[in-house]
């Protein structure tokens, strides 16, 4: 049966991050998801770091070719199985109920195809640098 939400996360160099990133998504509260990661030929440990998590929810598939972004984004929409679709980068974090609120959110308002979040920056030592506000209603 497939997961409900697909988390993709392309990745590119992001050793230093991706565990950590990787544990948030883990550490969800809702638990009906897959995470795709599609691994853009990294030069650095990234790959190595994510299968010491060793987690059956993590699927790790790497180019043939340095596809940059876009390309990577547009390989790994191939690869999900799930009905939603969570983005996320490689070296994020996300709140420990981003998923439970966001799938609850979508399934209160069928009319609504897309939902962000608020984004807050951070900095050596975890200080926070700012904090980015997404649209609340829809655009024009």
């Amino acid at each position: 049966m497939s997961p409900r939400v697909s988390v993709l996360v392309p990745v590119y160099n992001v050793e230093a991050y991706i565990q950590e990133t990787l544990r948030s998504l883990l550490n969800q509260t809702y638990q009906d998801f897959e995470i795709v990661v599609v691994n853009d030929r990294s030069t650095d440990q990234t790959a190595e770091r994510i299968a010491e998590l060793n987690d059956p929810r993590i699927h790790l598939y790497t180019n043939e070719v340095n596809l940059g972004r876009a390309g990577t984004d547009n390989y790994g929409m191939t690869l999900v199985r799930g009905e939603l679709v969570a983005k996320m980068d490689g070296d994020d974090l996300c709140h420990p109920e981003r998923l439970a609120k966001q799938v609850a959110f979508l399934d209160a308002h069928p009319e609504v195809d897309i939902v962000g979040s608020w984004v807050q920056c951070f900095g050596p030592g975890r200080c926070c640098l700012s904090t980015l506000p997404t649209p609340t209603i829809p655009g024009p």
